[in-house]
């Protein structure tokens, strides 16, 4: 692993600790970024319980459990000053295997992706100078129960304590059980998770290169840009995904082949205000009403880099098969939502602009409830991958002279068929989002040439 992709994952990582909250005291040892040799594993296993209503939900007959094993090398990035360090485990693989007792059932479900592990939903890291050390494991993004039933995404969080050795590269030990209940399931969590420095692995810093800019000032160029700053409105809306247990081998890996069932995913009224900042190089500088007509025929490229807009998102899940019990569940979460106007893979040009409406890569498990069932990548799947990547939940276009008039509305569908591991189905679902046009600026402008 090269220097380069330490710092890159310690920049990652710095940002997620600096919006960590701190609930430990910073130890006043010299901490140091370095490799951690992992051993060990956490396990999770739970079972329906009737005591929680297992039975009104249908899942009285399953038994599951997940392994998470780290099996590369992991990474601490101690920033100190009382901020939590970071490990990344990026490299951990987590396999889910249920068992359901009753009828109908072609076998285990077993899954792989279990945990997705990107982004902000590593491990946290934190430890006293007395020794005590705290794992934290995310609530968002989290381990899971997968395609399979049982716990969602963020059900499994929580703190594991453990010791931590002393020095500047400390080792660590986490091995302690304990209990949990969430939803219609009780379980069980058995860490035996440890990680100690690699030789050679010590600290890694910039260097301290000291890169400086050339002397003199840059060359300025005309380019020809409008802004327009945009509110969008969605009402509230309905997406649903009507899905069966797949046709091929599959099914019998997610024990699926004898299901149907639908997730209906309820979106909160939500608003959000854009920018759409548009631009060309031209030679000589040009008019408010020109750049206008440059952009209503296309000839500008977008740059549309867009913040989310927190919203309640509801899912309700249905889940029959041959024999089997019924599984009924409902859950609901915070999740960002985000309008695009424009392509959010690629700068857009021509005279129609995509839009569209993703969910937050955090929000992979949207869809998932404590049944069995696809993921929200298996149903959403255009733009999003297993690693993660923005969820495509409608999409729609519109005329971008439309974008120039003060009130407009654009339809956005769902409609299609998916295809995913153990399940396949149909997308059902449409929104309309309102458009309403708050500035505009359009001109010349003078930026470095680049």
């Amino acid at each position: 692993m090269g220097l380069g992709r330490h710092l890159r994952r310690a920049a990652l990582l710095a940002g997620f600790a600096c919006a960590t909250p701190v609930a430990l005291a910073a130890t006043p040892v010299a901490r140091a970024d370095g490799l951690l040799a992992p051993s060990g594993s956490l396990v999770y296993s739970w079972h329906g319980d009737p005591a929680r209503g297992c039975a009104a939900v249908g899942v009285c007959g399953i038994q599951g459990v997940l392994l998470v094993r780290p099996n590369s090398p992991a990474f601490v990035f101690a920033p100190g000053h009382g901020i939590p360090a970071m490990v990344d485990v990026t490299g951990a693989s987590a396999t889910v295997r249920v068992r359901r007792s009753e009828t109908g059932s072609s076998g285990d479900c077993v899954d792989t992706s279990a945990w997705l592990n990107t982004g902000a939903s590593g491990l946290a890291l934190s430890w006293r100078p007395n020794g005590r050390a705290r794992l934290t494991i995310p609530s968002a993004g989290g381990p899971s129960s997968g395609r399979c039933a049982g716990p969602r995404a963020g059900d499994l969080s929580g703190v594991v304590t453990g010791r931590a050795g002393g020095g500047r590269h400390p080792s660590f030990s986490f091995v302690a059980t304990s209990n949990f209940t969430v939803g219609p399931y009780s379980g069980t969590l058995v860490s035996t998770l440890g990680f100690r420095p690699v030789s050679g692995g010590g600290s890694v810093s910039d260097g301290g290169s000291g890169s400086s800019s050339p002397g003199g000032h840059p060359k300025l160029a005309p380019f020809e840009q409008v802004i327009l700053r945009i509110r969008m409105r969605t009402p509230a809306a309905s997406l649903t995904a009507q899905f069966h247990g797949g046709t091929d081998a599959t099914c019998v890996v997610f024990d699926s082949c004898a299901t149907t069932g639908a997730v209906a995913l309820g979106l909160g009224a939500a608003q959000q205000i854009v920018t759409v900042s548009a631009q060309h190089r031209v030679t000589h500088p040009v008019s408010r009403a020109r750049a206008l007509a440059d952009f209503r025929a296309g000839l500008l490229t977008e740059d549309l880099p867009l913040n989310g807009s927190g919203a309640v998102v509801r899912t309700t899940e249905t889940l029959d098969r041959s024999g089997g019990a019924p599984c009924r569940d409902t859950s609901a979460e915070g999740s960002p939502l985000q309008f695009w106007l424009g392509s959010p893979f690629a700068p857009q040009t021509g005279p129609r602009i995509p839009v569209s409406i993703t969910a937050d890569p955090g929000g992979i498990g949207l869809l998932r409830t404590r049944c069995a069932g696809p993921e929200a990548f298996d149903v959403f799947g255009s733009g999003a991958t297993s690693s993660g990547g923005p969820l495509v939940l409608a999409r729609g276009s519109i005329n971008r002279s439309t974008l120039l008039a003060a009130h407009a509305t654009v339809a956005l569908s769902a409609q299609g068929s998916f295809i995913g591991p153990g399940y396949r189905g149909t997308r059902i679902g449409s929104l309309t989002v309102g458009l309403t046009l708050l500035k505009v600026t359009a001109g010349t402008v003078r930026e470095p040439a680049g």
